[in-house]
């Protein structure tokens, strides 16, 4: 991997944002060109990273955690590394690259910033690339500085590796699962996140296998926003107390085979690292790793001026949005058991409803050329995941009658005192998704074969006068919001 391009991915790319996620893949990206598998690919989305595997060689994916002894900051980032180091040798698998989820207690740059310095000197060391990172900050629910997991991809000969019966499959071994594919000749990538502090209400309600959806949302509609195919759900299930883990295996595998991909799990004993509702507690976070065949690659996914954009809804749901203020906002209004009073039950079923999965939507509206860009609204929402990715296209988009939030969305803006522009801009409000197309009525009756609504909200426009980004008459509030996506 050229260090030039890597060098231009970091300035045109990683230095964009100014999130804890951002900080992460600053101090990251240098490690791009510690291998030369890594590719950069600047055409239409401004850059990814992806690996391409050589010929007769499988793709093995696997999870991993520091290790929770650690109480080190430094040390216990190296552990991680050190961990994926390990079960490679112990497989026979070259390490190539990887991915990490940080689950912080406050977002303080100061141990971001150690973390990320820590896993740069292993990976330099090692010669692996750090392909990217994401940040999440739990709260409470971490009861140290931070917690991290992460997914090692690697490679190994198709011809006399140990892990080449029946490709795609899965092994058990040194208390995880290791995945195995062919990438049949495609670029690989991935992208990582985990569930958040939703699993607080699976908590509340005993419902611990529906964190599954949460993180197959949060990892495939991120995947298939570039038209990447998944091949690798991989998952850390960090525990505290009694939880079901062999039932969260069991519904992973049924649901990443639903979408013709394997699932990859571990189970990491916590302890006191984690904390929740109740003596059983527990996190989920991971990567999904995909792939791009060439023709996506010179063509992915880009939304254009003239086309329509389309609004998505499923059954109502929170998604993994902005829960850890509406668990607050619960509490103020009902107590702390707010889930057992009256009103309380009826907002924990709506609360407790896992997200939709546009995954399969979204694919075949991709690969049948129907839609031209796929978005879904996860953190940020309105501004982060529509307003910012049309902005980087210079687009504009006037939007009308989009769907409208729930009874329970309304309260919670309500009782937090926030504006039309603070609530849109951390919750969904009533709309799962959004896509772009040229014919809108394909769209629409492809969308309502997967059980989903749909409506067309606006016709996206070239920017004039530097105006960008998305305008909307929101439903709570009297005037109408804009998000430029460039602030």
């Amino acid at each position: 991997m050229a260090r030039k391009a890597v060098e231009s991915y970091i300035s045109d790319v990683v230095e964009k944002g100014d999130s804890g996620s951002d900080l992460l893949n600053r101090i990251c990206a240098p490690t791009l060109a510690n291998n030369a598998l890594v590719d950069i690919i600047s055409e239409g989305t401004g850059g990814i990273a992806v690996l391409r595997i050589p010929e007769d060689h499988n793709v093995a994916v696997f999870p991993a955690s520091g290790d929770p002894r650690e109480t080190d900051l430094a040390s216990y980032s190296a552990s991680l590394v050190d961990d994926m180091i390990y079960v490679a040798k112990k497989q026979e698998i070259i390490p190539v690259a990887f991915l990490d989820v940080v689950d912080s207690r406050d977002d303080e740059p100061s141990d971001l910033r150690v973390m990320a310095e820590a896993m740069v000197a292993k990976a330099n060391e090692y010669g692996l690339a750090i392909l990217n990172g994401e940040n999440a900050v739990l709260g409470d629910r971490v009861n140290t500085v931070a917690n991290l997991s992460g997914t090692m991809i690697g490679i190994q000969s198709s011809k006399n590796g140990s892990l080449t019966t029946n490709v795609p499959s899965t092994v058990e071994t040194l208390n995880r699962m290791i995945g195995i594919f062919d990438p049949n000749g495609n670029a690989v990538s991935g992208n990582a996140d985990g569930v958040g502090t939703k699993t607080e209400i699976y908590e509340r309600g005993r419902l611990f296998p529906r964190a599954i959806h949460d993180f197959a949302a949060m990892n495939y509609d991120d995947t298939i926003k570039l038209g990447a195919i998944a091949q690798a759900l991989v998952g850390t299930v960090e525990t505290r107390g009694r939880i079901p883990y062999k039932q969260i295996v069991e519904d992973t595998i049924k649901l990443a085979g639903e979408m013709d991909c394997l699932a990859v799990l571990m189970q990491e004993e916590m302890g006191d690292r984690i904390a929740g509702f109740g003596p059983d507690n527990y996190n989920m976070s991971g990567a999904a790793i995909s792939t791009i065949n060439e023709e996506r690659l010179r063509n992915l996914p880009k939304p254009s001026a003239g086309e329509s954009l389309i609004a998505i809804r499923g059954e109502p749901n929170p998604r993994s949005n902005g829960i850890s203020a509406k668990r607050e906002i619960a509490t103020r209004l009902y107590g702390e058991n707010w889930h057992t009073t009256s009103e309380g039950k009826e907002l924990m079923k709506y609360m407790s409803e896992p997200s939709i999965v546009l995954y399969p939507v979204f694919k075949q509206l991709l690969d049948s050329g129907i839609a031209t860009s796929v978005y879904h609204m996860s953190g940020g929402a309105f501004d982060g995941k529509l307003a910012r990715p049309l902005a980087k296209h210079d687009l504009y988009v006037q939007m009308e009658n989009i769907f409208a939030p729930n009874k329970w969305d309304c309260l919670f803006a309500d009782e937090d005192n926030a504006s039309a522009e603070q609530a849109y801009k951390v919750w969904q409000m009533g709309n799962d998704g959004f896509v772009t197309a040229q014919d809108p009525e394909r769209a629409h009756n492809v969308i309502k074969n997967f059980g989903l609504q749909s409506r067309t909200v606006g016709q996206l426009q070239e920017a004039s006068n530097g105006k960008t980004g998305v305008e909307f008459m929101p439903h709570i509030g009297v005037d109408p919001v804009h998000y430029s996506g460039k602030d």
